[in-house]
């Protein structure tokens, strides 16, 4: 399963430093190891109830997302079928199907210095920390029940 989520920041002006979307391609494993964690925070969450969330480092050993620029000659996300931009214009995301060719690669990615998955009681996002800058870019919440559809 691909998600394509949108993204925010803790910019004053609203800039993203091209960091306008994320990518994150979530097979079984990946999905089983997002819900290990949740039922984690759900069990801490039930001894101390004033816990936001958790948060890991995304690495190898992870589930790893992509953040992305948007290309101005090739702005594909606007172009998406119509389910899809309604789904990502009012959730903040959307599941693509699995035969979806992106028009992009892990190589048009953006390297963070840092990337770290939140994770809450029914939900996962991610935060990426931008090399040589104060800017903070999450991605929306994403439900934990489109995990579903790979378990």
């Amino acid at each position: 399963m691909l998600i394509l989520m949108n993204t925010s920041s803790n910019s004053e002006s609203g800039e993203n430093d091209n960091y306008d979307y994320a990518i994150v391609k979530i097979e079984k494993e990946e999905a089983q190891t997002l819900m290990r964690y949740i039922k984690s925070f759900q069990k801490a969450k039930a001894i101390e109830e004033k816990l936001l969330y958790s948060h890991y480092k995304s690495d190898e050993d992870n589930v790893v997302c992509e953040f992305y620029p948007i290309m101005v000659e090739d702005d594909w996300v606007d172009d998406l079928p119509n389910d899809l931009q309604k789904a990502y214009d009012n959730d903040g995301y959307a599941v693509l199907p699995e035969d979806f060719e992106l028009p992009v690669t892990p190589k048009d990615a953006h390297a963070p210095e840092s990337i770290h998955l939140l994770i809450d009681e029914s939900t996962f996002a991610w935060r990426a920390f931008p090399y040589n800058s104060d800017l903070i870019i999450e991605t929306l919440q994403v439900k934990a029940e489109v995990l579903a559809q790979v378990l």
